[in-house]
Parts: C-alpha cells; sequence; structure tokens
C-alpha cells in the first residue's frame, strides 16, 4: 500500500462485487422501488453494502447476533 489513503485494488473489487450482488438481489430491488424505508431506502441499501463489506473485510469473524440486528 502505498500510505496515501487508496484502497488496495482487491478490496476496491470486492466492493464493486458487493454492490453487483446487491443491484441483483429482487428482494432489494423491490425495497429500493417501493421505499421499504421511506424517502431514505437507497441510502440504507448503501450503508448496508458498507457494512457487509467491512465485515467481510475484517480479520475477526462477525458477531452473527449483531449482524442480525443491523439487517433487522
Amino acid at each position: 500500500m502505498s500510505g496515501d489513503g487508496a484502497k488496495p485494488e482487491a478490496l476496491v473489487q470486492f466492493e464493486r462485487g458487493v454492490a453487483a450482488a446487491f443491484a441483483r438481489w429482487t428482494a432489494v430491488q423491490i425495497a429500493v422501488r417501493e421505499q421499504f424505508a421511506g424517502r431514505g431506502t437507497e441510502e440504507v441499501v448503501r450503508e448496508l453494502m458498507v457494512r457487509c463489506a467491512q465485515l467481510a473485510t475484517r480479520e475477526r469473524a462477525p458477531d452473527e447476533d449483531a449482524l442480525a440486528a443491523e439487517m433487522y
């Protein structure tokens, strides 16, 4: 890593993959279209994508109960 704050290419590619999976997820598409979380539904989905990527790239295994609480 160059120390300039740039993300490693592998992380960038992983985040793109997470975004692609969410984009193809039918339940997410319906939730956004129908605004299940109100006008901020798209932001909620973006935050969930970021959180999933963060949890997946941590060195420790995520706390399953904490993750479930965030998703519900």
